[in-house]
């Protein structure tokens, strides 16, 4: 299975993408586990964002954070899906400066299988804050399971923290992946390849930092 090969064997599931296109698997995967992810951290989410309004007097409309509860969900698969979409154009237009030959859907495809990955951090995440106690976690930042830079930084701009957060071991597992996919479903060189996910990366970082929002 193809969405088990991103992890195990990368080689086969490559083949996979060029055989067959099949985006939506994976992405209905990763919008099950983020979507749920959120729904079982979201007494801890309610809980501090009530806390900080209430720390600048503003009233409590406990509903209206009720109802976050569903707007957030519908906005996870609609904003991953999009996202995606801006993924795969910068991907094809990448590689195709390059000179190689992949079209739109085999774009998506690799966009979709390796942002697995960050679905396992998604897992891993949760898994940490049921360990921790939900009751326990204080801040939002708290939800995230550092695995990068963010370690050893703490920043409050937005836009930094982007970057910071961006930088990261499922990032560069991500990206090493994409780098290797594109010179087997491309017909890329390594090098050149390696220059197409880090053009990519950096190109949707920027589109990250540019759109209004939350934090990385």
């Amino acid at each position: 299975m193809a969405s088990i090969d991103i992890f195990l064997n990368p080689g086969r599931c490559f083949k996979h993408i060029k055989e067959k296109d099949d985006w939506w698997i994976p992405f209905f995967i990763v919008v099950i586990i983020v979507i749920g992810s959120y729904l079982l951290m979201f007494p801890a989410t309610s809980r501090i964002m009530m806390e900080r309004m209430a720390s600048f007097g503003r009233n409590v409309d406990k509903s209206f954070i009720e109802r976050l509860r569903y707007i957030n969900s519908l906005s996870i698969f609609v904003v991953t899906f999009f996202f995606w979409l801006i993924s795969a154009l910068v991907l094809w237009g990448t590689t195709a400066l390059f000179g190689g030959k992949i079209n739109f859907l085999k774009s998506l495809d690799l966009i979709a299988y390796t942002s697995l990955i960050g679905a396992l951090k998604s897992i891993l995440s949760l898994i940490v804050v049921l360990i921790r106690g939900v009751s326990n976690i204080n801040s939002l930042e708290a939800l995230r399971l550092k695995t990068g830079l963010d370690l050893f930084l703490s920043v409050h701009n937005r836009r930094l923290a982007i970057l910071v957060n961006s930088m990261d071991i499922f990032n560069i597992w991500i990206y090493t992946l994409i780098a290797f996919g594109i010179s087997d479903i491309a017909g890329l060189s390594k090098k050149k390849s390696a220059i197409v996910s880090i053009l990519t990366f950096v190109i949707l970082i920027i589109i990250r930092m540019l759109l209004p929002g939350r934090r990385g």
